[in-house]
């Protein structure tokens, strides 16, 4: 300890001796520690960390206050120590300074320095300033925006220093590093936020980790957060939900869809209030694909610069389609001319082709078809029993009866015209629909009547269980027990499900599917508890299609279109 002070002392001594000053002035002071003199005693010398004068130690001298352009983009006052590791005060403008000091990775930093200036024009300071290079230390950590933005904007200052610095990534990891030990003032900056400042203290040789992010507010109508998607196939319906951005910022959020392949979102679907954090699209189109948006908007009618979008939603069919049997696949099928009316049974499907004048027997895989049943004008029929019961439109009396290979096995004379639907039970019992009597008409096979329902309208078409009928209205269903009599056990309204008028009807398990063929074409399959199960929509090659008819095996829905083929739906 003696001999390190005997070495300062005369360091010191050469120092005076040979002028070499803080300031070069020589005027007089109390304390040779720079007292309350001009400065020519005291003392400003680097040293290594093993106490060692630090000559050629870079010295950069830092106003107080000092905020940086960028990084290593601005000209400070800097200069080197000597072989003895003294430096003089440059002649800078009075005021406080940050004087930063740094040799072979190694690095010191003395803050709120005051420098003086004497009436001859030179700066000095009042007290001797002996520094110790250190081991740097850092500190990293996180700075958040708003969801989406690119954090590489912000600019992070070490105030009253030449340190500015930029996050590495567009999440915001940043590390601010070889910092001499000390407490820094620090600011984040980005454009369209606000300012923040901190402090931060680093210790020498420490790496130190930040635990919680750093946050910037954003000052105009931030972006809305956290947007996702969730779909419905069975209902089509794509349902949203997004974080809230503060009620005080904005009146509420529009919402917009574009199908992927468009630029611009050029349909806005709703605007909700500032209070509402989700909402559900059911006016998607099945089989396009779709972008969903979500923006902020004030009172003044301005928006959040930009669009949160959702991940691209797909509106698929849990009925997807996975076999189609027309002409291409079916060469016969060209034979078809106006198909009406269709049933499937025993592995087959059998077509009632008005303007062809015959029934069409196609076997469900779909590789051969057979004309049997020569009828002048068929319009409906039903399979029961190995038999194809249909009527003739040209024949109005009679309904014919024939076996699969087509052989005629009897007529039932009718006692009206030609019904607008037949439906066989196996009671042995024909029930046949007429819309303009407005009755359903049960006979048996021997032509007796059984009996007359009573007045019914609007009725469309029917489909059965044996046990029961399903009667299907403009906009509701009946179902009726059949038994010595038909009664009417249930009926619900369908207007609360959709306002389309629905005109074909077929059984599936528990459920039942209804089609609309004169609007959106759409199909809906309703649990007989009244819930809607599914809906879809008859697609080929983003082309609706008509359905004619619908029958139903298991899982499996069958529909007979009016592009003279048939389509097979399974759940999926």
């Amino acid at each position: 300890m003696k001999r390190r002070n005997v070495m300062l002392i005369a360091l010191i001594c050469a120092g005076i001796c040979r002028f070499i000053s803080c300031t070069g002035n020589t005027a007089p002071t109390k304390d040779y520690a720079g007292g309350e003199g001009t400065g020519s005693e005291t003392i400003c010398m680097v040293y290594n960390a093993n106490l060692s004068p630090a000559d050629s130690a870079l010295v950069r001298f830092v106003p107080d206050g000092y905020q940086p352009d960028s990084a290593g983009a601005d000209t400070l006052m800097q200069l080197a120590t000597d072989a003895a590791g003294f430096y003089a005060i440059p002649q800078l403008p009075a005021g406080i300074y940050n004087i930063e000091f740094q040799k072979d990775g190694n690095v010191a930093f003395r803050d709120s320095v005051v420098i003086a200036v004497d009436s001859a024009g030179n700066a000095y300071v009042q007290k001797s300033l002996i520094d110790t290079l250190q081991a740097p230390g850092s500190i990293t950590g996180v700075i958040g925006l708003q969801e989406g933005d690119d954090s590489r904007r912000v600019d992070v200052y070490l105030i009253g220093t030449g340190k500015a610095f930029t996050p590495d990534d567009s999440v915001g990891n940043f590390r601010l590093t070889n910092l001499a030990a000390g407490r820094y003032d620090v600011r984040f900056e980005a454009p369209n936020h606000a300012i923040l400042d901190t402090q931060f203290t680093v210790i020498s040789g420490m790496h130190d980790t930040l635990q919680d992010t750093i946050y910037l507010d954003y000052l105009r109508i931030p972006k809305v957060g956290g947007l996702s998607s969730a779909y419905d196939s069975l209902m089509q319906l794509v349902s949203l939900a997004w974080q809230a951005i503060d009620t005080a910022k904005i009146d509420g959020y529009d919402i917009y869809r574009r199908p992927v392949d468009s630029i611009g979102y050029a349909t806005k679907l709703r605007r909700v209030d500032e209070n509402t954090l989700s909402f559900t699209d059911s006016t998607a189109k099945q089989g396009e694909t779709y972008y969903y948006a979500v923006r902020g908007i004030d009172a003044t009618g301005s928006h959040t610069p930009a669009l949160t979008e959702s991940a691209p939603v797909n509106i698929a069919s849990a009925f997807p389609c996975v076999k189609v049997i027309d002409s291409t696949t079916l060469p016969a099928m060209a034979l078809l001319q106006r198909p009406v009316d269709m049933a499937a049974a025993d592995g087959r499907f059998f077509i009632a082709d008005e303007e062809g004048g015959f029934v069409a027997v196609v076997d469900t895989g779909g590789d051969s078809l057979a004309l049997v049943g020569q009828v002048t004008k068929p319009t409906c029929l039903d399979v029961f029993d190995s038999s194809i019961y249909v009527t003739d439109n040209a024949n109005a009396a009679y309904l014919s009866v024939f076996n699969y290979a087509g052989l005629l096995k009897h007529k039932i004379k009718l006692l009206y015209n030609a019904p607008d639907d037949i439906a066989v039970t196996n009671n042995n019992r024909i029930y046949l629909l007429y819309n303009l009597l407005f009755k359903i008409i049960c006979i048996d096979t021997n032509s007796n009547l059984v009996y007359t329902s009573k007045e019914i309208s609007n009725i469309k078409r029917f489909d059965h269980d044996f046990e029961f009928l399903y009667t299907f209205k403009n906009k509701s269903v009946e179902i009726l027990k059949i038994s010595e009599k038909l009664e009417i056990l249930s009926s619900f309204d369908l207007s609360t499900i959709s306002n389309q008028s629905y005109s074909r009807i077929a059984l599936f398990s528990d459920k039942f599917a209804i089609a609309d063929v004169s609007g959106e074409n759409k199909i809906q399959i309703i649990h007989a508890n009244r819930n809607v199960y599914a809906r879809f929509n008859l697609i080929r090659k983003k082309r609706k299609i008509l359905p004619l008819e619908i029958s139903s095996v298991e899982d499996k829905f069958y529909f007979l279109t009016n592009e003279k083929s048939i389509l097979l739906m399974k759940f999926q």
